[in-house]
């Protein structure tokens, strides 16, 4: 499997009686690429949760590190969000305003983002979004 290539999957179950449920098929997923060197740094992400109808942003900030790019993603895989640095050297942060790609905002729910930073160490977690 590629980094950021987009997979389709069928998934059919069979019971110990042979009884087989109806084919299911995806929507298509992304495979994220672990490969990468990991923050051996902590990261500080807040407010988690965070609330869409208040306004507010969630911040992600890595105080020992630039960050490059902050993507976001279902847990099912699916991307919802791409932030970019637009001043890539001595910024530590980035803010995502739970909007998804098109500017509408994301639903309710448990969300993973993804952290790149300038050296291209890579790191992972959970942000919810109420």
């Amino acid at each position: 499997m590629q980094a950021n290539q987009k997979y389709y999957f069928s998934v059919k179950a069979q019971n110990w009686s042979g009884l087989v449920s109806v084919v299911t098929n995806s929507n298509g997923q992304y495979v994220i690429n672990n490969d990468s060197p990991q923050i051996p740094v902590s990261i500080n992400v807040y407010p988690n949760p965070v609330t869409s109808s208040s306004g507010k942003t969630a911040k992600f900030i890595i105080k020992e590190n630039n960050i490059t790019m902050v993507c976001i993603y279902t847990v099912s895989g699916k991307l919802v969000k791409k932030l970019t640095s637009a001043a890539a050297a001595g910024d530590p942060s980035m803010e995502w305003d739970g909007k998804n790609a098109d500017g509408e905002k994301a639903r309710r729910g448990i969300y993973i983002y993804k952290i790149t930073t300038t050296a291209g160490a890579m790191a992972t977690g959970k942000i919810a979004l109420k």
